[in-house]
C-alpha cells in the first residue's frame, strides 16, 4: 500500500471529524487542513502507517472486529461534520474511501485496546518504592503509602508505552514499512 499526500489529508480530516462532538452548527475546521512538509503532516503520515500495520496484524489474528453498525454510525457522523465544506468536496472522497479509512482507524484502535488490556503490565511495590526514593524531592515529606498506587499506575503506563513502541517497531519491520519521497 502506498500512502499518498491526498490520503494523509483525507485521513486527518476524518480523524478531526470523528473526534468532533455532534453539534447543530458547523464545526470550526481551521485546523483540519494539513500542509505538506510540515511536522503535523509527517506525524499524521506516521499515524497512518501505524494504523495500516496494526490493521494487518488485527486481520491476521482476527481480533478487533468492527460492526457494520459502528462503521455506518461513524460514517454518518463524519459526513455531517464535512457537509458543505469546500476543501473536503475538492478532495472528491468516495464513500468506499471514507468507509475504508474509518474501518482502518476503528480496527486499529480496537486491536490496540485488546493489546493494551492483555499486556499484563505489573509494577511491584518494590519498583514503586525505588521510584519514590529516587524522586524523593517531588514527594516532599509525605509517606510512600500515600503515593504507592499512583506511582504504580504511572510506571505501568510507561512500561506499556515502551512495550507498544517496541511492538510498533517489530510490525514496521514485519510489514516492511518504508518512507519514500519525504526528502526536500
Amino acid at each position: 500500500h502506498v500512502v499518498t499526500s491526498r490520503e494523509v489529508l483525507v485521513s486527518h480530516i476524518i480523524d478531526e471529524a470523528m473526534s468532533t462532538p455532534p453539534k447543530k452548527a458547523a464545526p470550526d475546521r481551521k485546523n483540519w487542513l494539513l500542509v505538506d512538509k510540515e511536522e503535523a503532516f509527517a506525524k499524521h503520515l506516521a499515524q497512518i502507517l501505524l494504523e495500516l500495520v496494526v490493521q494487518l496484524e488485527a486481520e491476521n489474528f482476527a481480533i478487533g472486529q468492527v460492526s457494520q453498525e459502528d462503521l455506518l454510525g461513524h460514517e454518518k457522523h463524519v459526513l455531517e461534520q464535512v457537509k458543505d465544506w469546500d476543501p473536503w468536496e475538492d478532495l472528491e472522497v468516495s464513500q468506499l474511501e471514507i468507509q475504508q479509512t474509518i474501518m482502518r482507524k476503528l480496527r486499529a484502535k480496537n486491536f490496540l485496546r485488546f493489546k493494551t488490556d492483555s499486556s499484563g503490565v505489573q509494577v511491584t511495590d518494590d519498583e514503586a518504592k525505588s521510584f519514590y526514593e529516587k524522586n524523593r524531592v517531588k514527594f516532599g515529606n509525605l509517606p510512600f503509602a500515600q503515593f504507592r498506587d499512583s506511582i504504580k499506575e504511572v510506571l505501568a503506563q510507561e512500561q506499556l508505552q515502551e512495550k507498544l513502541k517496541d511492538w510498533f517497531e517489530i510490525l514496521k519491520h514485519k510489514y516492511r514499512v518504508r518512507y519514500l519521497g519525504l526528502s526536500g
